[in-house]
């Protein structure tokens, strides 16, 4: 599954890595705590299949791009005033 720690208490900092390779970091301890995505999951191909969260992040590393989905396994790739919100720092090219 692509996604953060759903349940269980969690702590400040705490570190996971999903099943696609995406890293996230607890950011508020609770229960699950909050987290964010600090590494895109790194693929071949945009994922089709599976349970992938809203906004979840990849490299498709055989475009080169950094992309956002969207639902309904439609991927976006950011514009500039997106990238600074999802702590993206890429050149266009």
């Amino acid at each position: 599954m692509a996604d953060k720690q759903t349940s269980g208490a969690r702590v400040l900092a705490e570190f996971c890595r999903d099943a696609l390779g995406g890293e996230f970091r607890c950011t508020t301890t609770g229960t699950p705590g909050t987290w964010r995505q600090i590494k895109p999951a790194a693929v071949t191909a945009d994922p089709s299949s599976g349970t992938i969260p809203t906004g979840y992040l990849i490299l498709n590393v055989t475009t080169g791009h950094i992309k956002r989905h969207v639902g309904g396994f439609l991927w976006e790739i950011p514009v500039a005033r997106d990238r600074a919100r999802l702590g993206l720092q890429f050149k266009d090219g």
